[in-house]
């Protein structure tokens, strides 16, 4: 969706359309909300986000298009039966292969190559959300070491900065008192 906006939105800045350029800019995360939490989400200014919606829709078809297409792929995340998801994962793949934006012909090429990871994920639950933030973590102290001698002092601090992380999604926990005793 993003690329497609900045596609969109560059073309606006080029032609000198300084208002749709501005309306396209600020829209991201609006393009990228599902439908169903739109209200839930925005609260008190949904009203306005949808009219700022069709005004966005009015500017492009491709936009509409390509909102439409991420919101049936959020209904199909939503889908509680795994058989069903992947029949209609199936179904959205096959119907927008062959899309004439080619933002979303990609997308739906990427979704092929990997709709086995995307499927896993679906029935299993689980992400490289701790995988991610171990590297972050080591990348970080990485930065900070700045010409650090001693790997085993480096390699203490990634052990004792990435404990934590480690403890807090796996299958047990840190007690009160351990929690207190780490840095």
């Amino acid at each position: 969706m993003d690329n497609l906006r900045i596609r969109i939105q560059n073309a606006f800045h080029f032609q000198g359309d300084t208002v749709s350029y501005t309306l396209l800019k600020h829209s991201s995360r609006l393009l990228n909300t599902a439908g169903q939490n739109q209200e839930s989400y925005w609260k008190s200014h949904a009203w306005q986000k949808l009219q700022r919606l069709n005004r966005i829709f009015d500017l492009s078809p491709d936009i509409r298009c390509m909102y439409d297409t991420l919101q049936d792929f959020h209904t199909i995340f939503q889908e509680p039966q795994l058989s069903i998801q992947r029949l209609l994962l199936s179904e959205w793949i096959t119907r927008h292969l062959s899309s004439e934006v080619p933002e979303l012909r990609r997308a739906a090429s990427s979704i092929q190559r990997f709709r086995r990871g995307i499927l896993n994920a679906w029935k299993y639950g689980k992400s490289n959300i701790s995988c991610e933030e171990l590297n972050r973590r080591i990348k970080e102290i990485k930065r900070n070491a700045c010409g650090m001698h001693d790997f085993e002092n480096f390699r203490m601090r990634v052990l004792l900065a990435c404990e934590p992380v480690r403890m807090e999604h796996s299958s047990y926990s840190l007690t009160k008192k351990d929690k207190e005793a780490w840095p």
